[in-house]
C-alpha cells in the first residue's frame, strides 16, 4: 500500500513538474505536504474546470454565440487581477500571498472557461459555423455567477482537514487534464474545420489526449533540462 501511495505521489507531482514551478512557499499545504502546483495553478486549473462544467450543465453543448461585447470585456478584465498580481510580485514591486494566488489565479481560470465554452460549444451546433440564437452568458447574472465562483473556490480550498491533500492533489491533477484536454480538443477541431476535414468526435478526442501526454511529457523535461542548465 505504501508503495501504491509513493508512486501516485510521484505520478501527481511530475504532472505538476510539466507545468510548474513548485516553489514550496508559493504552493498550499494540507497537513504538512504541499499540492503538485502552485497556488496560483491550483486556482486557474480548479477555476476553469469548475466554471466549464458549470456552464455545460446549465447549458448544453452547441449554444455557440458569445455574448454582448460588453460582457466578454468585464470577463476580459477577470484576467487582469492575475497579470497584476503576477508580474509585480515577480518583479519584487510587492510582496503577495496564496491566498491572493489563489484568488487571482481562479478569476483567470473562470474567465478563460467563460471565454473557450462559446467557441467549444459551437463546435457542437448543427448550424452552419456554430452560429446560435443564444449565448450561454447573456444574463448579467450569469457573469454575477462567474464571481461567486472565485469566491466559492477560495473558501473550499482554504479549510485544512484529514484527507484535504488527497483530494486537493486528484482535483488538482484531474483539473490539469480536463482543461488541456478541452483546449486541445477545441484546436484540433478548429484546425480540421480550417481544412475542411471530416473525423469523428471519438477519433478527436483521442488524439487531444494523445496530444496532452506529449505535451506533459515534452514540457516535463524541458523543466528538468532548465533546472540543471539554470
Amino acid at each position: 500500500m505504501q508503495g501504491f501511495i509513493s508512486f501516485l505521489t510521484w505520478i501527481f507531482n511530475q504532472i505538476g513538474y510539466s507545468i510548474c514551478h513548485q516553489i514550496e512557499s508559493r504552493t498550499l499545504h494540507f497537513g504538512g505536504k504541499a499540492l503538485p502546483v502552485c497556488a496560483r495553478d491550483t486556482g486557474t486549473f480548479i477555476g476553469f474546470t469548475f466554471c466549464f462544467v458549470l456552464l455545460l450543465a446549465f447549458n448544453g453543448l452547441g449554444k455557440g454565440r458569445y455574448p454582448s461585447r460588453l460582457k466578454v470585456i468585464v470577463i476580459c478584465l477577470l484576467l487582469l487581477p492575475t497579470i497584476v498580481d503576477g508580474v509585480t510580485s515577480y518583479a519584487g514591486l510587492r510582496e503577495t500571498s496564496n491566498a491572493v494566488r489563489l484568488i487571482t489565479g481562479s478569476c483567470a481560470g473562470v474567465a478563460l472557461a467563460a471565454l473557450v465554452f462559446p467557441l467549444f460549444s459551437s463546435l457542437f451546433s448543427r448550424k452552419r459555423y456554430g452560429i446560435d440564437e443564444e449565448s450561454p452568458l447573456d444574463s448579467w447574472w450569469s457573469i454575477l455567477l462567474l464571481l461567486l465562483t472565485v469566491v466559492f473556490i477560495f473558501f473550499l480550498l482554504m479549510p485544512d482537514w484529514p484527507g484535504a491533500f488527497w483530494f486537493w492533489s486528484a482535483v488538482e491533477i484531474f483539473s490539469i487534464i480536463f482543461t488541456l484536454a478541452v483546449l486541445n480538443f477545441m484546436l484540433i477541431r478548429l484546425v480540421l474545420l480550417l481544412l475542411d476535414k471530416a473525423i469523428s468526435k471519438t477519433a478527436t478526442l483521442f488524439f487531444s489526449f494523445l496530444a496532452l501526454a506529449c505535451e506533459l511529457a515534452i514540457s516535463n523535461r524541458l523543466h528538468w533540462l532548465l533546472d540543471r542548465v539554470v
